[in-house]
């Protein structure tokens, strides 16, 4: 099994992947779009992406990708999200720019706050933070300790999050599970009909009558206008579900476009 991932080495995509594919070969990729790029060209079995985070929300870039890639979601797994700040520098007054990938900035605003007076640059991943940091002693990254491990840095602050965090992380392949064993969820997105007012109303309650549980439902928007967007459900169940199946074939009549983006085993803790 070949795993693409968000690297470089020491990235949270990595720790992810190395939790749910210990024994499977991981290939690194500089962005999302290029995991989703791999998998769907057939240069990796599967990938490994950021999908939400319990502090800063949904990740824009996996779920356009979502959207744009024939692609399907196969699996979940949750991690916690530990920030720390690794430097080469001997101490926090000694740091003039603080790098990191802009969801781990956002989760550690508060503490970036009260550092004051550095300069804060995006990356495209924390692991890669951490490696521009080793170049720089003025630099720390924001990253985790593997990271720090990896690239020699000591960490100079632990644990600098704004509050406790969890990443979920979702798997995705060229081709969907046709079966699901246990519990399941399954992901869509929709557009709606515009000339149908009520419609969203419409939709959740083909899901209530139904007893179908809802874990997330979220607008994005359609990236053509202002006041165009896609829905995007997660929902208990799969696709072999009865439920399910009737739900989704009542609800077509209110939507121009529906993605299935896949039936997979829910996260177990």
């Amino acid at each position: 099994m070949r795993t693409g991932v968000l690297g470089p080495v020491g990235s949270f995509s990595h720790a992810a992947a190395m939790r749910t594919r210990p024994d499977g070969t991981l290939v690194f990729f500089e962005t999302i779009s290029d995991v989703f790029e791999a998998v769907e060209r057939g240069e990796v079995d599967e990938g490994i992406v950021p999908m939400e985070n319990s502090l800063e929300g949904s990740v824009g870039e996996t779920l356009d990708c979502l959207l744009s890639h024939r692609v399907y979601m196969v699996g979940e797994y949750v991690l916690e999200v530990r920030h720390n700040l690794l430097s080469l520098a001997p101490t926090l007054e000694d740091v003039r720019t603080v790098l990191s990938h802009p969801q781990a900035l956002a989760q550690c605003r508060g503490f970036l706050r009260r550092l004051g007076g550095v300069k804060v640059v995006a990356t495209s991943s924390t692991s890669e933070a951490a490696r521009m940091a080793a170049l720089d002693p003025s630099a720390a990254a924001i990253a985790s300790v593997e990271a720090a491990a990896h690239y020699g840095l000591k960490v100079l602050m632990s644990d600098i999050q704004d509050d406790e965090s969890h990443t979920r992380f979702v798997s995705i392949a060229k081709k969907p599970l046709r079966e699901v064993h246990g519990p399941a969820k399954t992901s869509i997105a929709l557009f709606l009909k515009r000339d149908r007012p009520g419609a969203l109303y419409e939709i959740l309650g083909e899901f209530a009558k139904r007893s179908i549980n809802l874990t997330r439902i979220e607008s994005r928007t359609r990236r053509r206008a202002l006041g165009e967007y896609y829905f995007f459900i997660d929902l208990e169940g799969q696709l072999g579900d009865c439920r399910v199946r009737d739900a989704l074939s009542a609800i077509a009549e209110c939507t121009d476009v529906m993605h299935v983006l896949g039936s997979y085993p829910a996260f177990r803790a």
